[in-house]
């Protein structure tokens, strides 16, 4: 995995948008063994979270959701994995998506069905 941070880093050096640096690191991260889980840190109320699962589903992907609401030990957890603090944030494989509008930019640009590819047979 440090490789692929640092494949980030000098990437985000050369001023990529996140979609480009996931679209970048696609290849790389064919080679190297992937985490085989799909993770969602979502909150009930959040139509983003909704969204962004309802896209997964309907891809016929299984994933695992977290859901942070008044839990500060997953919230915690979901920060220092992303550095993030909205919801949803949302990991394929090894690979931190982002938010919702990152994996809906994702899917417009044709990224999101090969990113997916290794688990769709696990969905069966």
């Amino acid at each position: 995995m440090s490789g692929v941070k640092s494949s980030l880093c000098l990437l985000a050096s050369q001023n990529l948008t996140p979609l480009k640096l996931i679209l970048k690191t696609l290849n790389p991260l064919k080679e190297t063994k992937m985490t085989k889980s799909i993770v969602l840190y979502t909150k009930g109320y959040c139509p983003y979270c909704k969204a962004a699962k309802a896209l997964l589903t309907e891809k016929g992907v299984s994933f695992t959701e977290f859901e942070i609401t008044n839990d500060d030990a997953l919230t915690a957890e979901m920060v220092k994995r992303s550095g993030r603090y909205t919801v949803p944030q949302i990991f394929i494989g090894d690979v931190h998506v982002g938010g919702g509008s990152d994996l809906a930019e994702l899917e417009a640009a044709g990224g999101l069905d090969p990113l997916l590819a290794p688990f769709l047979s696990q969905a069966a």
